[in-house]
């Protein structure tokens, strides 16, 4: 079976229609590429799958029961889970493993170590290693100090995406306000970071120019009930 014919076996297994599945979070003309094999996933949208239609992640890796290296990477064992790695499991596992693994290195404070692991990773050829997983390795190697052969207006976002993960939302407003560039993501990171600082009439504005999906609605009742507007508060609820 191919991972179309999976999520179709296990959608068609629920009693979901392809609308039903996809919900808001993907479309279904995105759905229906998936199932007919002509798009790969994101992990994402793999992961909001997998937990939609109640199967592990590995069931559409092609794995009826998780092998060994699927086990020691869902226990958090990185490298043990890569030397464990079959041929097809590397093809989608790998670019992850070694993701987090470098995330482990930085926590521990093993910088050399997580830029050799970043650098094994751009070496990956992996469906699943596209934007959103290159984007992930850019900020780990923002975290290790470099941010060389990256544009200024992409380090700036980077930097402000680096701060907030280390509970800087001041030094990611900072950083913000630096960019010429400002679409979506821009409102997003300064959204999350107004948010933090807790200016929630900043952080409302910013979110409503975000697209409008189940975390943002979140957000927003957070928002509107910070404050005292239980009204709005309580339409946001209603659309999560």
């Amino acid at each position: 079976m191919t991972m179309g014919q999976r999520i179709l076996a296990a959608r068609l297994a629920a009693g979901l229609s392809q609308r039903e599945l996809a919900g808001e979070e993907i479309t279904r003309n995105m759905l229906s590429s998936l199932e007919h094999d002509a798009a790969n996933p994101s992990v994402a949208t793999l992961r909001y799958l997998a937990a939609r239609l109640g199967r592990p992640v590995s069931y559409f890796l092609g794995e009826d029961e998780a092998s060994e290296a699927v086990a020691a990477f869902e226990s958090g064992q990185w490298r043990r889970s890569r030397e464990l790695m079959t041929a097809p499991e590397r093809k989608w596992l790998e670019p992850l493993a070694l993701l987090r693994e470098a995330e482990q290195a930085i926590a521990e404070d093993r910088m050399p170590y997580a830029v050799r692991l970043l650098e094994q990773l751009e070496g990956c050829v992996s469906p699943l290693y596209g934007p959103e997983l290159r984007r992930k390795a850019a900020i780990l190697r923002c975290r290790c100090g470099s941010f060389t052969d990256i544009p200024e207006d992409d380090a700036l976002l980077l930097k402000a995406e680096h701060a907030l993960a280390d509970s800087r939302p001041e030094d990611a407003v900072r950083y913000l306000l630096a960019r010429d560039d400002r679409g979506q993501q821009w409102h997003r990171l300064m959204a999350e970071s107004l948010f933090h600082s807790g200016d929630y009439a900043g952080a409302r504005d910013h979110y409503l120019q975000c697209p409008q999906t189940g975390d943002i609605f979140s957000r927003l009742e957070i928002c509107c009930r910070e404050l005292g507007d239980y009204r709005m508060a309580y339409h946001y609820a209603k659309l999560q």
